[in-house]
């Protein structure tokens, strides 16, 4: 995937394998926040998460966290491990199911594997630049964890507004790099299936989810 993508996700159309993928990209996550974790600290994560949650005590928290440091590093690293596993189920099930309701005849597990791949080569890459952002960075306070990478608008501008800057954050070269090789892959283990409705099918889903999450905490808060 790293040398030759669209090769790779061509070969997927005689194979479905779809669970290595996700159980490399899984444990990468699991890898990666654990050294973030251990560079940054549990006290600064917590504060971030806080400022994104006005009913959550930042200081319980911290004293929670220095109180149960393994089990609290356990239930994290299994949440990051599963919700990498749903995710990519989930989003494999809209996807499909886009495609079924558009008369197009394509198994499953070929959209699953091919959103397994991308989606591993995406976490993966993600994930070393963030290893290294972590080990190259003298000073951990500049460090913003809520958007580390600079991949987005979001990173340079740092827009006050929360909903402009989940919209710039959203607007990610890493995350147009996978939605493009997913619709590329898509074309290759379906050969009949034209390029505008597998963009559609990926696209539209997607575009979906940005508006909720941008418009979603407006109606929580």
């Amino acid at each position: 995937m790293f040398t030759s993508p669209v090769a790779t996700l061509a070969s997927l159309r005689g194979r479905s394998q779809w669970f290595f993928p996700i159980l490399a990209a899984a444990t990468f996550s699991v890898a990666v926040n654990f050294y973030v974790i251990q560079r940054s600290g549990w006290a600064r994560l917590i504060n971030v998460a806080a400022q994104s949650n006005a009913f959550m005590d930042a200081q319980a928290a911290i004293q929670n966290a220095i109180a149960h440091p393994y089990q609290i590093f356990l239930f994290q690293a299994l949440a990051t491990f599963l919700s990498s596993l749903l995710t990519v189920l989930a989003a494999a099930a809209v996807v499909w199911l886009v495609l079924v309701l558009c008369g197009q005849d394509i198994p499953f597990k070929k959209v699953l594997a091919v959103l397994a791949y991308v989606t591993a080569l995406s976490v993966i890459l993600k994930g070393c630049m963030l290893a290294l952002t972590t080990t190259l960075i003298r000073d951990l306070n500049a460090f913003d964890l809520r958007n580390p990478l600079a991949t987005n608008p979001a990173f340079f501008l740092h827009p006050r507004s929360p909903v402009f800057f989940r919209l710039l954050s959203s607007l990610d070269l890493i995350t147009f790099m996978s939605l493009t090789l997913i619709i590329v892959g898509l074309t290759k283990v379906c050969i009949r299936l034209r390029v505008r409705l597998a963009a559609a099918a990926v696209l539209i889903p997607w575009a979906i989810y940005v508006c909720t999450t941008l418009l979603l905490p407006s109606f929580l808060s």
